[in-house]
């Protein structure tokens, strides 16, 4: 999920309820149509919409996340319409299990060293500040869902 959530600058609720039916291997995108709530509920709109103006987007898909997740869905015996990531009861994981998890992973890879505030969400602003780097201002803030270019200048990180 943390892969994904990287290479498609998911928010973590966008990764949680992932559908196998969002991604499109054959041209290489992902449909971000919707997002787990802390209540365990799966919108079908995205951040800042509505159900009457759902705001989907098309994130595109690098082949090494193309790969990765052919093999997690054949590996995991998925169907067109199951969800990627469930718990073994079939709940949604929740956020807060995740936050944890991910610096749980940091430590014991040794990346975190306590001084900086790493979360998932930090994923994101890796992914928009890599794109910055091959696309313009406007395509990375339309790919990522922002309603304006001054968020996507906060999520950039020119010195990262």
């Amino acid at each position: 999920m943390f892969f994904i959530t990287a290479s498609c600058g998911l928010r973590l609720g966008e990764a949680c309820g992932l559908r196998v039916n969002q991604f499109n291997f054959k041209e290489k995108y992902l449909i971000v149509n919707g997002f787990v709530q802390d209540d365990y509920y799966r919108t079908d709109y995205n951040k800042a919409a509505t159900s009457e103006d759902k705001k989907y987007r098309i994130v595109p898909l690098p082949n090494e996340t193309i790969n990765k997740v052919l093999i997690y869905i054949a590996k995991h015996k998925l169907d067109y319409n199951d969800y990627l990531f469930m718990t073994e009861n079939g709940n949604f994981i929740t956020q807060d299990h995740l936050r944890k998890r991910f610096t749980k992973i940091l430590k014991t890879l040794d990346i975190y060293d306590g001084r900086r505030k790493l979360v998932p969400h930090s994923l994101r602003f890796t992914y928009v500040t890599r794109m910055r780097r091959s696309c313009t201002v406007d395509e990375v803030r339309q790919i990522v869902g922002h309603n304006s270019i001054k968020m996507t200048d906060y999520y950039t990180r020119p010195n990262l």
